[in-house]
C-alpha cells in the first residue's frame, strides 16, 4: 500500500517538475500522514484511555518503540484504514494547494498523470 503511493508521490513530483530531493519529499509527507493517522486512531479511544495513550506515546524515544505501540491499542486493518485515508486526504489537499501555483504545462501533465490512474485502476 505505501508503496503505491510512493509511487504516486513521485508521478505527481516529476509531472509538476519538482527539482528538490523528491524522495526527501516523499518521507516527510508520508511520516507526515502517518502522525495525521495516528491522531484520527487517538480520537477513536475514550478520553480515559486517549489520556493516557498519549502520555505513553510522548515518553517513546524510537520508531520501533512507536511501532509496538500501535500494536498495543490499535489493530492492523484499523491502522491501515486511517493511514490510507490520512494519504488519500492529504494528497488531495496537497494537489488542491498548489493547482493555483501551476504553470499550464504542469497542470496538463497532471491531468494526464490522472487520467493514467484512472485507467489503470478501472483495468
Amino acid at each position: 500500500m505505501a508503496t503505491n503511493y510512493k509511487d504516486t508521490l513521485l508521478s505527481i513530483l516529476e509531472a509538476i517538475d519538482y527539482n528538490e530531493d523528491k524522495e526527501a519529499f516523499v518521507i516527510e509527507f508520508m511520516n507526515i500522514a502517518q502522525a495525521q493517522a495516528l491522531m484520527s486512531l487517538l480520537q477513536t479511544m475514550p478520553f480515559e484511555k486517549q489520556t493516557q495513550a498519549k502520555k505513553e506515546f510522548s515518553a517513546l524515544d524510537t520508531s520501533e518503540s512507536a511501532k509496538e505501540f500501535v500494536k498495543k491499542y490499535f489493530s492492523d486493518e484499523q491502522v491501515h484504514e486511517v493511514f490510507e485515508e490520512a494519504l488519500k486526504h492529504a494528497i488531495t489537499n496537497w494537489i488542491e494547494d498548489i493547482g493555483q501555483t501551476l504553470s499550464e504545462t504542469q497542470r496538463k501533465n497532471l491531468v494526464s498523470l490522472s487520467q493514467e490512474a484512472t485507467v489503470t485502476a478501472s483495468q
